[in-house]
This record gives structure tokens, sequence and C-alpha cells, in this order.
């Protein structure tokens, strides 16, 4: 079956190495709470998760890639990737260029006003 056009996954794939004992035991898992392996690992993760990493977690999500990278640079810096660091910094550069240009353009318009009134 073919994905439709213009439509958004809510889901993810993740590929996930894991020794045959291991995922026989998620089985396992799955199989004696009636729950599907993608259950179990994601209540698993929750449940490994601290209360700093939820705090995180909602404090950054966003369904935007560009957006939580820049969240997580500015909440949690220390956990973000060299390539992370450098977008999230460019992210911020271009935000404070736009905000000059805009503070500019509304300063041009102010003497422009006070220049014909006069």
């Amino acid at each position: 079956m073919t994905k439709k056009v213009g439509r958004t996954t809510t889901m993810s794939a993740v590929a996930v190495r894991m020794a045959p004992r291991m995922r026989h035991l998620l089985d396992v898992i799955g199989r004696r709470h009636r729950r599907t392996m993608t259950a179990v690992i994601e209540h698993a993760i929750h449940n490994l998760a601290t209360d700093e990493e939820l705090q995180i977690w909602n404090s950054t999500w966003s369904t935007d890639e560009d957006e939580r990278t820049l969240k997580l640079y500015q909440i949690a810096p220390h956990l973000c990737t060299y390539d992370e660091e450098v977008s999230a910094k460019a992210q911020l550069q271009n935000s404070e260029s736009i905000r000059r240009q805009q503070i500019q353009t509304i300063v041009d318009d102010v003497c422009e006003r006070q220049r014909n009134d006069s």
C-alpha cells in the first residue's frame, strides 16, 4: 500500500539491533502484558527516563525538527551534537538579524513620518 500524498505520519520507524535472546524477552513481555513490542519499548523508555529528562522532553518537543533543536540548545546545550549546536547558533543569528531589520524598518518609518509632518 502506498502512502497518500499530503498526509503526515504520527509515528516514525526506528531500527534497533538486538540480540535474539533479548528480542525473545521482549516478545515474552509483550505477550504477558498483551502489548505490542512497540508498546513495551515505549513503556520501558518512559519508565527509564528521569524527572529531569522528562522535563527537558516536555519543554523541547515540537513537530518541527529545527524548533526542537533550537529549544534543546537553549535549555540543555550540553546534550546537543556539534551539528545541532551549529544549526541552533545559525538560527539564533538569523532571527537576531531579522529582528534588527524589523527594528530598523520601524525607525526608518518613524523618521520618514516626522520629516513629512515637518
